[in-house]
Parts: C-alpha cells; sequence; structure tokens
C-alpha cells in the first residue's frame, strides 16, 4: 500500500475498536443511503449509546476502558447482521447501519434485542468482571433521507431512551417524533 492509501485506512478505522471510524461509518451510510435511493429500499441507523465508563476509567485506567470498549464493539460486530456496517461515532457512542431495510418495527427488534444483550453480556477485564448496559435510537430512512438528517432523528430517538432507563431502544417516527 502507499502512504496515502495507508493514511486513508487509518482515517476510516477507529484505532481503539478496530471498527469503522466516525469518518468511515459516515462514508458507508452515504453510499448506503445512495443505494437506497437506486433501488427504493431503505437504511436503518441505530446510536449505540454506551453507558458508565467513568468507573473502569477511575478504577482500571484509560486503557482498561480502551480494552472494554474494544470488546464490546467485537461483541455488537457479532450481534449485528452480517450485512450491517458498525462504526465508532464519537466517544461512548457507536453506529450501525443497516441497508435494505423493508420493515420498521419486525426488523428493528430483532436486531435491537441482540445488539443490547450483547453488550449487558458479562465480560472478564484484567481479573475484573463488568456488564456495561446500553440505549438505542433508531431511524430508518425515506426516499428523502440525507446522512445527517438519518442521524439527527436517530439521535432523537436516543434522547426518548433516557428517561425510560437502560437496554431500551427507541425508534424515530416521521409522524410523532420518538416513540
Amino acid at each position: 500500500k502507499t502512504a496515502l492509501e495507508r493514511l486513508d485506512f487509518e482515517l476510516d478505522y477507529d484505532a481503539v475498536t478496530g471498527v469503522l471510524s466516525r469518518r468511515g461509518i459516515t462514508r458507508a451510510l452515504e453510499e448506503m443511503l445512495s443505494d437506497s435511493h437506486a433501488d427504493g429500499s431503505r437504511v436503518a441507523a441505530l446510536l449505540v449509546d454506551l453507558t458508565e465508563f467513568a468507573l473502569i476509567n477511575r478504577t482500571l485506567g484509560h486503557e482498561a476502558a480502551d480494552e472494554a470498549m474494544e470488546m464490546i464493539a467485537r461483541s455488537i460486530v457479532g450481534a449485528a447482521p452480517v450485512h450491517a456496517r458498525i462504526g465508532r461515532f464519537d466517544g461512548l457512542l457507536l453506529l450501525v447501519v443497516i441497508p435494505g431495510v423493508v420493515e420498521d418495527a419486525p426488523d428493528l427488534e430483532q436486531w435491537c434485542g441482540p445488539i443490547l444483550q450483547a453488550v449487558a453480556t458479562e465480560k472478564s477485564l484484567r481479573g475484573h468482571r463488568f456488564v456495561r448496559e446500553a440505549r438505542i435510537g433508531a431511524s430508518i430512512s425515506t426516499p428523502k433521507s440525507t446522512a445527517a438528517t438519518l442521524l439527527r432523528k436517530a439521535n432523537a430517538a436516543l434522547s426518548q431512551t433516557g428517561g425510560e432507563g437502560l437496554q431500551r431502544w427507541s425508534l424515530y417516527d416521521d409522524v410523532d417524533g420518538a416513540q
């Protein structure tokens, strides 16, 4: 690979988790939306908000928190549909992008449940056991969706899960907002 190809690769992948970086996942989302506009399918965007890493940072340090983040990212990759793309969108926020969505709620239930379970499965790190929880904000593209609007709607849905506790997901509804 040339130096430019290596740099491009490094910009597209998160060094801590090994999943796509914000740049990489945004590019993947834009490509999937372009394909969906061409073939009439839809794309789901799932913002996965991980919680309570401060305790790991305080007790085991930042390197251990990075290891925990990598473990959780791998768990999400294993739980997400095989055709999904996963990226670290921001800090403790991961984005799962799923192309070819046919229905709203049935597909999301089958995808969000395993992702939440994967995050909540007990893990061992440096002789300590830990369990993290998450919440997911989801949105489904429309024929006019852009990456920015789809992400804004997923974030609005995510904000609706905060008062309801963790291990929950919410779908953005274009008529009523998040539900």
